[in-house]
């Protein structure tokens, strides 16, 4: 047994399976929400820089990035 989501859903493990959802679950993003995402969590770059490469405001990314973390964790758990 793996560990458990948050919430207690469903377990969360390791492995091929996984990260092919998880490519998924990036891939069904648009590209905005998706490169914001990946900017900050893969990248490191923070709001600021991203706001300022993208030519939005901080609102405007942390928006974006807050509606992907929220599709993604929704896909994740179906």
């Amino acid at each position: 047994a793996g560990l458990r989501a948050a919430g207690g859903r469903k377990p969360v493990t390791t492995g091929t399976h996984d990260l092919q959802r998880l490519e998924q679950a990036l891939h069904s993003l648009d590209a905005d929400k998706r490169e914001i995402f990946l900017a900050h969590c893969v990248h490191n770059q923070s709001f600021a820089v991203i706001a300022e490469r993208r030519r939005l405001t901080v609102a405007q990314v942390e928006q974006l990035f807050a509606d992907a973390m929220f599709e993604l964790i929704v896909s994740l758990n179906r």
